[in-house]
């Protein structure tokens, strides 16, 4: 009887020691969460909008703007360190913001909404590129992440997206 106890004690005491090193997490699984939070934000935002009857040639360009929003939130510009890839990345946000300016054949709501998605993208860069540059030495980062912030708040939004890929190309 005291083996079984002891046994069953052995094969249940590492069961308790993981789960505690999972609850416990690093700077790692912290960080690489974060990041797969904000990927997970990414993905639905594409999800969550434009519902609704548009016609044929909206619905083309609402698709294109989805699919480029699902493609930044693919793992290959994502790193435990923030973002790797910059350049395709920050390419494929201008298109993003290129074609929700140009919904001429959607509806005033559908264009409406897709302002306030780009914004609601906007931020989900900020956080990722603020990520990203949070170990870097280099004061550059910091000044084209400063930038960025200006250029948005004057609404300039391509150079905003040009100094956010700044920061994050940023070396010293």
């Amino acid at each position: 009887m005291q083996k079984e106890l002891a046994l069953l004690l052995l094969m249940i005491l590492p069961l308790f020691l993981l789960i505690e090193l999972i609850q416990l997490g690093g700077t790692t699984g912290k960080l690489v969460n974060e990041i797969a939070q904000l990927r997970l934000e990414r993905i639905m935002a594409a999800r969550d909008v434009f519902h609704g009857a548009v016609s044929i040639e909206c619905r083309q360009q609402l698709r294109q703007i989805e699919q480029l929003i699902r493609l930044n939130a693919d793992e290959r510009f994502y790193s435990y360190h923030g973002l790797i890839l910059p350049q395709i990345f920050f390419v494929n946000e201008h298109n993003i913001l290129e074609l929700s300016s140009k919904l001429d054949v959607c509806p005033a709501e559908v264009q409406q909404e897709a302002l306030t998605l780009t914004n609601h993208l906007f931020d989900i860069d900020e956080k990722l590129v603020l990520m990203t540059i949070e170990y870097s030495t280099c004061d550059a980062a910091y000044k084209a992440h400063s930038s960025a912030l200006n250029a948005r708040a004057a609404g300039d939004l391509i150079a905003y997206l040009i100094f956010l890929q700044q920061a994050t190309e940023a070396t010293c």
